[in-house]
């Protein structure tokens, strides 16, 4: 009994007890048989193709059958797809799609490592402007000198080159290739021998690993099998996959424009936005998916049929595990994760922009709320629900219900709708807290500059000195005025109770916007109600005062600032 006829086997539903015990001992082998199987159907598909005779209908309905029970085992078990053969196949060609010429940013007349995308899988080959395709042994080179060797590189279907050249080439999942690719993509492995295609992919992975370092992902749930039994009770098999959100739309733009032709190579009609969205997908899925089985999930029951259970089930079954469910219970729960999901995985170019302007002579800080994507410029939300056709203007809503949620002062009645007044307190609260909030969860924040660091207060001695040049000595006298410093900023008394009666001191110190901590206010209050008789010094105590020797309460010794000899001494 060979390991392949057990696979086979199996995919008809004819394994024995034995060839099973064989299949689960050896899960990824079980895996790689039934990629090298489907590869060979679709060899023997595209062969058939191009018979003729009598027998020719009958030939390729039993390989499309061997190909579909193979197929179906291998999306149960790993919740992938692999593209089959088309009948629009033109008899002469191969079963893989031919890849595009090399791109004019390579080198000319060298043999570089190409990568294209297969159904959540890297496939590698060799190729080059104006060279003779590669073989499997400049494969293997290319894939040493980039520091790829190391991956399990499987067998895959040569490509066929332009110029009519076969080109070998190797796949393995992305989860495999994940790591050779973000080095490649942040230059800390050798890649002078990766073509275009290759960097792409490892720019690709580097954002996408960024994102879910971000927080940038979400669950959905789906089924991967035709549920069993029937009604109500129908059990299915499911399994949780991460997609990607909050993403930037100028950035993905700006990547889909400058794919590489070779990346699509294999794909029936590459669309390069379409493309990058599912590169971008695989890799956050595979990222979180790795993270999650890092966690210690409660046990979940062979067969989850109650809503609790089910929801016991996804949340045992994050690391991607298939779990077995009421279908119907799963598919309603799904649905609710696609709705709490739909306002960040939505591929629209509909987005908000929050702007808050410094506050007016009144105090107040204008917030406004505009909308990006309905016309070239941004647009008032009342204007932009107004020209929107029916699905943007959906979009808008859907946009503004998220960013009102985590805003409530912009539900405050208001003549115009998204433009709200705040006082000092509302807006030092969204300057240092609610603001980075707007901005992880994907809007277009423009504040005003604040500092986080804490302006420590150091107290001020301003020295006016009494008298001629001809008095000066210790003895002599000066007068003082005394304040507090917060960086640069100065405050008397009575500047330091305006701020202390506000819920939050907020002040702009050298262009930024500082909150004053409220302990440190009455800290300078304090120093300065101690000094308040003091209005005259003598040359002596002003020297005791700038060498610290007198104490403050603020630490440190004061800064003296004036003229005369009293600055001068």
């Amino acid at each position: 009994m060979t390991f392949e006829a057990a696979v086979t086997a199996h995919a008809v539903g004819e394994a024995s007890a034995n060839e099973l015990e064989l299949l689960e001992a050896h899960p990824d082998e079980w895996t790689r048989a039934l990629r090298r199987l489907i590869f060979e159907t679709d060899d023997a598909l595209q062969s058939a193709l191009r018979a003729t005779g009598e027998e020719r209908e009958q030939v390729l309905a039993d390989l499309r059958a061997e190909r579909d029970r193979l197929a179906a085992v291998l999306l149960e078990r790993t919740g992938d797809v692999i593209g089959g053969v088309g009948e629009a196949a033109v008899p002469g060609s191969r079963p893989t799609p031919v890849a595009p010429p090399p791109e004019a940013a390579e080198e000319p007349g060298r043999l570089q490592l190409q990568a294209s995308w297969a159904d959540g899988r890297v496939v590698v080959w060799s190729g080059g402007p104006g060279v003779p395709a590669g073989n499997a042994e400049d494969l293997e080179r290319l894939l040493g000198e980039t520091e790829g060797g190391g991956i399990a590189w499987e067998r895959h279907p040569s490509l066929t080159l332009p110029g009519g050249d076969n080109s070998d080439a190797r796949s393995a999942p992305i989860a495999q290739t994940l790591g050779w690719l973000v080095g490649l993509g942040a230059g800390q492995l050798a890649g002078a021998s990766a073509g275009p295609s290759v960097q792409w992919l490892a720019q690709v992975a580097v954002w996408a690993t960024k994102l879910v370092a971000e927080g940038r992902m979400v669950p959905v749930v789906r089924g991967s099998a035709t549920p069993s039994g029937g009604g109500r009770h129908a059990a299915g098999r499911h399994r949780v996959r991460w997609v990607p959100a909050l993403v930037d739309r100028e950035q993905l733009a700006d990547l889909a424009a400058v794919m590489p032709g070779s990346v699509g190579a294999l794909q029936p009609t590459p669309q390069p936005d379409a493309l990058l969205r599912a590169v971008m997908a695989a890799v956050v899925d595979a990222v979180s998916r790795a993270g999650a089985a890092r966690l210690v999930a409660p046990a979940a029951v062979p067969e989850a049929m109650s809503r609790v259970e089910v929801s016991e089930a996804i949340l045992a079954g994050l690391d991607g595990r298939a779990f077995t469910a009421s279908s119907e219970i799963a598919g309603r729960l799904a649905e609710e994760l696609k709705r709490w999901a739909s306002a960040v995985t939505a591929g629209s170019r509909i987005g908000l922009s929050v702007a808050l302007d410094p506050p007016a002579d009144d105090g107040g800080w204008l917030l406004t709320v505009q909308v990006t994507g309905v016309d070239k410029q941004p647009l008032p939300v009342e204007h932009a629900l107004v020209v929107a056709s029916g699905a943007k203007a959906q979009q808008v809503e859907a946009q503004m219900r998220r960013v009102e949620r985590l805003l409530p002062v912009l539900r405050r009645p208001s003549t115009r709708r998204g433009q709200v007044v705040l006082d000092v307190d509302e807006a030092t609260e969204l300057l240092f807290h609610t603001g980075p909030v707007l901005a992880a969860a994907g809007f277009d924040v423009y504040f005003p500059k604040v500092s986080r660091r804490r302006p420590q207060p150091q107290l001020r001695l301003f020295a006016e000195a009494e008298g001629g040049a001809s008095q000066v000595g210790i003895n002599q006298l000066a007068n003082v005025r005394w304040s507090v410093l917060f960086d640069d900023l100065e405050l008397d008394a009575a500047g330091i109770a305006k701020l202390a009666a506000k819920a939050r001191p907020l002040v702009q110190v050298r262009g930024r916007w500082v909150h004053i901590d409220r302990t440190d206010l009455v800290a300078a209050a304090e120093a300065l109600a101690e000094r308040a008789g003091i209005t005259q010094l003598s040359g002596a105590a002003l020297l005791r005062h700038a060498v610290g020797l007198e104490g403050s309460s603020l630490g440190g010794p004061p800064r003296v600032d004036g003229n005369g000899w009293a600055v001068e001494l």
